[in-house]
């Protein structure tokens, strides 16, 4: 059992995170109800409620099928959009790591920066990880389950 500690961590850190993104980036934005701000509230919270969802299926998938029950397809196919999807969130991450350096700000926004970058980081991090480390959750998954059955015939 402890041999996915990492992704179980990895997943309550990744949810953390995207809240706390979440919360930070809508803090400054609420001031104004316009429909930019919304619209802005609606793309964040999929933008950050993706690799949210696919934390906790990595957690579903951990609990329930963990040392050799078989995935369905369907959780397979739930797997396989939401790391593309996560796959799309990490670039963005990344470019935005990138173009870090470039920001000149005031004095007063340098603790501001500091957080975004630090949780962007984090966000980027724990998004790769989850990626990783779903496909290889579900295949070890997999080859469990099909040496049980094996097994049984024997």
């Amino acid at each position: 059992m402890k041999k996915f500690l990492y992704l179980r961590i990895n997943a309550i850190v990744g949810i953390l995170t995207c809240t706390a993104f979440y919360f930070f980036t809508m803090s400054g934005d609420l001031k104004s109800q316009t429909a930019y701000v919304m619209a802005f509230a609606i793309f964040s919270l999929l933008l950050f409620g993706i690799p949210v969802t696919h934390n906790l299926l990595l957690i579903h998938i951990y609990r329930n099928y963990y040392p050799h029950k078989a995935i369905g397809k369907s959780l397979r196919v739930w797997n396989i959009i939401l790391c593309i999807l996560c796959s799309f969130i990490f670039l963005i991450c990344f470019v935005t790591l990138v173009s870090y350096p470039n920001h000149k700000v005031k004095e007063e926004k340098e603790a501001e920066l500091l957080m975004t970058f630090i949780l962007t980081a984090v966000l980027c991090i724990t998004t790769a990880i989850q990626i990783i480390g779903s496909f290889r959750l579900i295949k070890i998954v997999q080859e469990n389950a099909r040496l049980q059955l094996e097994a049984s015939f024997i």
